[in-house]
């Protein structure tokens, strides 16, 4: 998948690893393994890709299209359930990138006490 396409699948990864990169150059922000969740963004925002995704080895995943599931009152109890687990994984994503941003501030921080004395 690609950062900026628009869709409202998810993918949940079964096996395998997949690198998250952002931006021009295509910087890599994480790798995700097996049970992470990939294209939850885009499809609680119904916008576009908010990052790229691509196989870094063999992957399998489970593709769940919004339009089968949202719809179909069989599975409706479905739905609440992959929102609860995606809330699960988007608190750990940041949790995870405010302890990278505490762990470079406080990098830059050292640097600066470095240059100043």
């Amino acid at each position: 998948m690609r950062e900026g396409d628009r869709s409202l699948d998810v993918y949940l990864i079964l096996s395998g690893r997949a690198e998250v990169s952002k931006g021009v150059g295509q910087m890599r922000v994480n790798v995700l393994g097996a049970g992470a969740i990939v294209g939850e963004i885009a499809l609680i925002e119904r916008g576009a890709r908010s990052a790229s995704v691509r196989a870094i080895e063999r992957l399998d995943v489970l593709v769940l299209r919004e339009s089968r599931f949202i719809d179909r009152p069989e599975l409706s109890d479905i739905y609440p359930a992959l929102m609860r687990n995606v809330s699960r994984e988007l608190c750990e994503r940041v949790r995870e990138q405010n302890d990278v941003t505490v762990k470079s501030l406080a990098a830059r921080v050292s640097m600066a006490r470095f240059i100043v004395n």
